[in-house]
Order: structure tokens, then C-alpha cells, then sequence
């Protein structure tokens, strides 16, 4: 994996909005419908995804100091 480098205001802001969208609900998208239920399947893998990302990327950052 890249590691992940923080050195701006701009990519901080970025990395907090992006951890608030992973950490947010999406139990109201609807899953009643085939289509439904594979964007909301879709959005839960994503949001996984992502927060690996965010986890690998921090405990290699801790490590290096």
C-alpha cells in the first residue's frame, strides 16, 4: 500500500470528511428492490473498503514514528 502523507489542511479536511462518510449510516437505503439491494450491498462493501484503507494507512504512519 502508498502511504498515506498528511502534510496540508486541505488533506486533513479531506480525511476527516472522508472517515465521517465510512463512519455515517446508510441503513436507509432500501434493499427491497434487486437493484436497491446491490447499490446498498455496493455502498457497504465501498465503505469496508475505505476503512481498511484508513486503518492500514494509520498504523503504518504510528509505526514510522
Amino acid at each position: 500500500p502508498l502511504p498515506l502523507i498528511l502534510d496540508g489542511s486541505v488533506e486533513i479536511e479531506t480525511l476527516k470528511q472522508i472517515k465521517e462518510w465510512v463512519e455515517s449510516s446508510h441503513a436507509y437505503l432500501s434493499s427491497s428492490m434487486p437493484y436497491s439491494k446491490g447499490y446498498k450491498d455496493g455502498i457497504t462493501q465501498v465503505k469496508e473498503i475505505i476503512s481498511n484503507i484508513i486503518k492500514n494507512n494509520t498504523q503504518m504512519s504510528s509505526e514510522r514514528e
